[in-house]
């Protein structure tokens, strides 16, 4: 029964240290999507990082213990997700610049035009050496 009280008195110390701190990037991500049962998972593994958290892969997560398949893809799409976010926001894309010259593209002969205008001739002669 002593064994019992000191597990809950341990859960609880936990749970309030853990609402003293300022939770980290995992920690938010999960609390604020439900899956707050699997962040001593991810501390235990040092998955804490928003780089190492968006290499996770479905296999990963089995190892670490989310065995649940629904869970597992949740946290897929967003660790995946909050990196690419993060990742558009601190780079912006450069304008890019094309530079058009007409010296430089090579001249179209009429494109179409010169094939149907081919294939007339040849119907044509054709049409000519079938008569002879």
């Amino acid at each position: 029964m002593e064994e019992k009280e000191t597990r809950a008195s341990d859960k609880n110390l936990q749970e309030e240290d853990r609402q003293e701190q300022p939770k980290e990037y995992y920690e938010k991500v999960l609390t604020d999507n439900g899956l707050e049962e699997y962040i001593d998972c991810f501390k235990k593994q040092k998955l804490t990082t928003p780089e190492v958290l968006s290499e996770l892969t479905d296999q990963d997560l089995q190892n670490i213990g989310v065995s649940i398949l629904g869970d597992r893809k949740k946290i897929l799409l967003l660790f995946n997700k909050k990196q690419s976010e993060s990742s558009k926001e601190q780079s912006k894309p450069e304008p890019t610049v094309i530079q058009v010259s007409n010296s430089d593209t090579p001249k179209k002969s009429g494109g179409v035009w010169v094939v149907v205008g081919v294939l007339i001739i040849i119907v044509l002669v054709i049409i000519i050496i079938g008569s002879l």
